[in-house]
């Protein structure tokens, strides 16, 4: 494993995390106090991405004077404290880097400048059982995609799936075919994340990029997405521990604050331990991606395994110091529970990611 060096944030970091957190509480955007599904916020994607760059920074059209996976990072730390209704993990956690991975941001000019800007919203589906017919003119798919992430709402529809003859590509619906591929939205464990069950109906679509790119979807998910996806819990987490030092210092039990008893204090030590250890897995993997490290993969899935598992503890340790107010649906602290769950599935299982870890590290 390469040791790569773990600076403190830069200007532009500084900058854009300052910027963001200014937007988000000009917005007052917070974890929502009701118990209902929360719906996309357009206006506030459209904001992030066009006014403060993010799209920019998600294509790498950088210069060279950053760290454009640290910068994406930084922005769904913050997305994930306080749970944005925004398409962040599905429009660039997934979408973007699967169409940069396949070499197709040149067939998607119609829209990816768009979705860069957060005029248009992605949505990646995987057919659980695909059939997939490809006549040499066409390619129509039929087949079920539950729990896609904002895929009840999104304006493109991405596939992966395998095409007789080419291989494992990346496909999109054809936009004006979208009633051959209904879509409604899901009930779901994460109120905060919007969910969607897409049947497709031999619609027609059409390869993006290089045919045969399985393996080059792959690495995007397991690289990109993965270490966005921990980024975003790591923002989860955060939000957590604070939520508990609150707590814990304004509840009172037996005339002191339940924050001095000595089993809070373990508690909330653990919680600090566990975001700290998952930051540096997060950086550590930004700079590995960045550099185009042969270790880039490990080092995301180091990242993705420690704030899975740091994040689902963290969230319950929370839960138990806020006591019955925890259990209530009027705390957001619920709402986090919930999201660490559901982020612990949303690539894959946590045993698929241990042994991934394994195999890459040759043991």
């Amino acid at each position: 494993m390469t040791s790569w060096t773990i600076h403190g944030a830069d200007e532009h970091e500084t900058a854009l995390r300052a910027s963001l957190v200014t937007l988000l509480d000009r917005r007052a955007v917070q974890p929502p106090a009701s118990p209902t599904a929360a719906t996309p916020d357009r206006r506030l994607w459209e904001e992030i991405c066009g006014d403060f760059g993010l799209g920019e920074v998600a294509a790498d059209e950088a210069d060279g004077t950053y760290s454009p996976t640290r910068l994406m990072a930084t922005c769904f730390e913050l997305l994930g404290e306080r749970l944005a209704p925004v398409p962040a993990f599905s429009t660039l956690g997934l979408a973007a880097p699967l169409v940069r991975a396949c070499g197709g941001t040149q067939h998607v000019r119609s829209w990816w400048h768009e979705l860069l800007a957060g005029r248009v919203v992605a949505a990646v589906a995987v057919p659980t059982d695909p059939v997939v017919v490809h006549d040499g003119a066409t390619v129509t798919i039929r087949g079920t995609a539950p729990h896609t992430v904002d895929g009840a709402g999104a304006d493109v529809l991405l596939v992966v799936a395998e095409v007789p003859g080419h291989g494992c590509c990346l496909l999109e619906v054809d936009p004006a075919e979208h009633e051959r591929a209904p879509r409604r939205p899901e009930a779901a464990l994460d109120l905060s994340r919007e969910l969607g069950h897409i049947t497709f109906l031999d619609a027609p679509a059409r390869v993006i990029g290089r045919t045969d790119a399985g393996a080059e979807l792959r690495g995007a998910l397991a690289t990109r997405s993965a270490v966005l996806l921990a980024a975003e819990q790591l923002g989860g987490l955060a939000a957590c521990l604070r939520l508990a030092v609150e707590h814990a210092k304004t509840r009172f039990q037996f005339g002191r604050s339940i924050g001095s008893f000595q089993a809070i204090k373990h508690r909330l030590s653990d919680m600090y331990l566990g975001m700290e250890l998952t930051r540096t897995a997060v950086m550590q993997a930004c700079g590995a991606i960045d550099a185009g490290a042969a270790d880039a993969e490990l080092w995301a899935a180091i990242a993705h395994r420690t704030a899975t598992e740091n994040f689902t503890r963290g969230a319950a340790q929370a839960l138990q110091i806020h006591g019955g107010l925890g259990f209530t649906w009027e705390h957001p602290i619920h709402l986090f529970v919930k999201r660490a769950r559901s982020s612990e599935v949303l690539l894959d299982l946590p045993s698929e990611r241990t042994t991934r870890i394994v195999e890459l590290l040759g043991l």
